[in-house]
């Protein structure tokens, strides 16, 4: 995926921050599992946009303003992480890199919408 275009600015995404270098990985595909102690409301989960922060961000109180989106995915299935009690497995595919990232956009813990055309706003401002 390439920059957003103004269709795409008007649009409000799901996200999740992962920490470096997470994101990049999930971007190039090269990382297909995420694993987390909790699951999405529902599954399949399409067009989450994934943000990559430098800080652990585990918590909703927790902020880091300076992390950037790298990729659109969809969670295809969540399943308990083999051995691991209260862990589970998210199964990542349809992987849309963005090029360039964007940045700086908010990571917070948990999943949580993100509208980029008020992003743009902002940063026009």
């Amino acid at each position: 995926m390439d920059s957003p275009s103004d269709s795409q600015l008007d649009q409000s995404f799901t996200a999740l921050a992962v920490l470096s270098p997470a994101g990049k990985l999930i971007a190039q595909g090269r990382h297909r599992l995420e694993l987390r102690s909790w699951c999405p409301p529902q599954v399949p989960l399409r067009d989450l946009l994934i943000i990559e922060s430098r800080r652990q961000v585990a918590s909703d109180d927790q902020l880091d303003p300076e992390a950037a989106g790298v990729a659109l995915v969809d969670v295809l299935s969540v399943d308990p992480w083999p051995g691991t009690p209260g862990m589970f497995a998210w199964q990542l595919g349809n992987v849309r890199p963005i090029t360039p990232k964007l940045s700086p956009l908010p990571a917070r813990g948990g999943l949580y919408t993100i509208c980029l055309s008020s992003l743009a706003e902002t940063a026009d401002t």
